[in-house]
């Protein structure tokens, strides 16, 4: 218990140096630590969507929700698994800098509770690996984005992705497209500006965000049934 509370000191006196001595967060118990801790980690990633909208730059928004699946997946909901990139080789570069990637880590919860959304995800989808396709779109997504998803899964240990949006919107193209995955047992869930805020708001207060990915999932399967 002691070393436990020491990691949470250490890890919240390197998020907030300064204000470790000045506010007397070493006295602080685990609960009021592990509060603290996420509060710092959210004010963080909210600098990081900051940056990527002011700057309407799609790699930060892309390494924003990296540390988001990191954060809120890796070191919360999930154990022994590593949140990584991997290229997406088959499609061209977005433009001269670079390749698109993809933010993989593997369905491992600490939970395994048959009511665990990524319990649900495994059993009904396959999903062994969780797969995040980050899209800083301002206009709606088509049916290329779908599609690409689609034939990215194929490849993978999933049959259900998620796209992380800006606008979080789909034109009519890209609802085909999605009523035409679901005909063969594949899924995307999409996420919005709105869906991420309440995704970090969910993390911020309890530290799971199970909720949300519920209530997204719930809503993708009753607007989609085959």
């Amino acid at each position: 218990m002691k070393d436990d509370l020491s990691k949470l000191r250490e890890e919240l006196k390197s998020l907030s140096p300064l204000d470790y001595e000045a506010k007397n967060y070493a006295s602080l118990e685990d609960i009021e630590l592990q509060k603290l801790i996420r509060e710092k980690k959210v004010d963080n990633l909210l600098d990081q969507l900051k940056e990527a909208e002011v700057n309407s730059d799609w790699r930060k928004f892309q390494e924003f929700c990296f540390q988001l699946v990191k954060i809120t997946l890796e070191e919360s909901e999930f154990e022994n698994v590593t949140t990584r990139y991997e290229d997406r080789t088959k499609y061209e570069a977005l433009d001269s800098s670079g390749q698109r990637r993809d933010i993989l880590i593997a369905n491992n919860p600490r939970n395994s509770s048959d009511s665990n959304i990524w319990i649900k995800l495994k059993r009904e989808w396959g999903c062994d690996i969780l797969i995040f396709d980050a899209k800083y779109y301002t206009v709606d997504l088509t049916d290329k984005e779908i599609y690409q998803m689609y034939a990215y899964l194929g490849d993978k240990v999933a049959r259900l992705g998620i796209i992380l949006s800006k606008e979080g919107k789909c034109d009519r193209t890209a609802k085909t497209a999605m009523r035409r995955i679901r005909q063969d047992n594949y899924g995307i869930l999409i996420f919005s500006n709105q869906d991420i805020n309440n995704w970090i708001n969910e993390y911020k207060e309890g530290g799971s965000v199970q909720k949300t990915f519920f209530d997204r999932y719930t809503a993708y399967v009753a607007g989609f049934s085959p």
